[in-house]
């Protein structure tokens, strides 16, 4: 059986993210110096670690020690990264968070090697875990990451004519895996099995609410680059309708999509007034902001 307390330690986002690169480093270690040098320079410049966050304030909630806590939070950082990594390489990307792609820094070959040690990584410590849990945490990661991976094949495939349901449905297989990892593995790890399908549906929704504020923002480059989001797709399947901004009126549409789907999944938490629900609950909130921001 897993241990709990009621005190968990609350770590900032600097302490939090500096503690699961540790951990993250150490579960990559067996992959030897070169590697771990190439994962030191990706991390050097550090991401928000939002899922990594929500997973180990979901832990928190449900009384998982910070040991376990932790690791439950390492593995979706590292299949995060993993996608990451593996995106910019297929994307050719030349910038990963204002510095050099690692692709572009290390070559192609050296970028791949580092993506699958870090996917290695998460399915040890789910595996370690399972040791202590008996959930087959490892099974739930491998599935959600080949779902994924499902997404990142028909985004790669996409045609010109995609409709707006066809990207809604790549982008959700995309995006939502490791946001849904982030609230399931702590529930699976205590058998919380009604806070586990009510976070894992919430969790989907906000993912695609979220894909969809990302194209809103990154609309202009996206068009510049000719990479089709939700807005460029939005402005194709209605290039019959008449308006006098179709860019603008397509961010609206899409804009008042995301709030509708904010709006539903905050009614839905909120009425639970449960600490489980509360992680989730803020990062809606948090989108909402800056959603108002635009």
């Amino acid at each position: 059986m897993h241990s709990t307390h009621l005190s968990q330690p609350v770590y900032q986002v600097d302490k939090l993210q500096h503690v699961l690169i540790d951990i993250m480093r150490d579960a990559c270690a067996a992959a030897g110096d070169d590697v771990l040098a190439m994962i030191d320079y990706h991390f050097s410049h550090k991401g928000s670690f939002k899922r990594a966050s929500l997973c180990y304030q979901t832990a928190s909630a449900l009384n998982i020690n910070t040991a376990d806590a932790l690791k439950l939070s390492a593995v979706v950082e590292l299949l995060h990264n993993a996608s990451l990594i593996h995106d910019d390489i297929q994307d050719k990307d030349p910038l990963r968070r204002n510095a050099l792609s690692l692709w572009l820094k290390f070559g192609e070959e050296n970028a791949l090697c580092v993506g699958d040690s870090l996917i290695l990584a998460a399915c040890l410590i789910a595996a370690e875990l399972d040791q202590t849990s008996a959930k087959n945490l490892s099974s739930t990661v491998i599935q959600l990451a080949q779902q994924t991976i499902r997404g990142q094949v028909a985004d790669l495939h996409r045609n010109a004519s995609l409709t707006c349901s066809q990207y809604r449905s790549i982008a959700t297989d995309k995006a939502a895996p490791l946001i849904q990892l982030a609230v399931m593995l702590p529930c699976l790890f205590v058998d919380a099995k009604h806070w586990q399908y009510l976070l894992n549906q919430s969790a989907s929704n906000f993912a695609l609410a979220y894909q969809l504020y990302d194209d809103v923002v990154d609309a202009e480059a996206d068009a510049a680059n000719h990479q089709p989001n939700a807005v460029s797709i939005y402005m194709y399947e209605f290039r019959h309708q008449q308006h006098s901004d179709p860019l603008e009126h397509a961010k609206t549409a899409i804009i008042a999509e995301i709030y509708l789907l904010l709006n539903a999944l905050e009614d839905e938490l909120i009425r639970y007034k449960s600490a489980v629900t509360r992680p989730l609950l803020t990062a809606i909130l948090s989108l909402k902001q800056r959603l108002a921001g635009l």
